[in-house]
């Protein structure tokens, strides 16, 4: 089977399940857009564009392979346990300081090198993630998060 078809039908499973899950989500008799509006709607885009995809699939009939090289799996690996570390040391630390720190390292590992460049705009990516996510969760929504020793 190829890629496409396997990831559109996962794509679309997964999809139906984030819909079925969130129907259990409480409703508010106040507002029409409760809890599981936005799930829902992330559903059924997710659903679209994994209907786009396996049609793709079943249109093209000619097989592409591709071989992660080293240098590639020990990226995807890196990336892979720095989720792991950011998600077991948010409660610790700091979710600010840890989201800034897994930006900035992730951003170094896609780009593979150290310039003064890209450290500038590494830093100053992870820095508007962070504010962007201030802004919204903290400020406009007043959401709490996880705050450790540092921010």
């Amino acid at each position: 089977m190829k890629a496409d078809l396997v990831a559109g039908i996962i794509g679309f499973i997964i999809s139906v399940v984030t819909w079925h899950v969130s129907g259990s989500f409480p409703a508010f008799e106040v507002q029409n857009a409760g809890p599981s509006f936005f799930p829902r709607v992330l559903s059924i885009l997710l659903a679209l564009l994994s209907l786009a995809i396996i049609y793709e699939g079943l249109k093209n009939k000619e097989e592409v392979s591709y071989k992660m090289s080293k240098t590639e799996w020990i990226k995807f690996l890196s990336i892979i346990i720095l989720l792991v570390v950011y998600y077991f040391t948010m409660n610790i630390i700091g979710y600010f300081t840890t989201t800034f720190v897994l930006s900035f390292a992730i951003a170094l590992i896609i780009f593979g090198s150290i310039h003064k460049k890209i450290l500038i705009y590494c830093t100053v990516n992870s820095g508007v993630i962070c504010l962007t996510i201030y802004l919204v969760f903290r400020m406009m929504l007043k959401a709490p998060l996880p705050y450790g020793l540092l921010f």
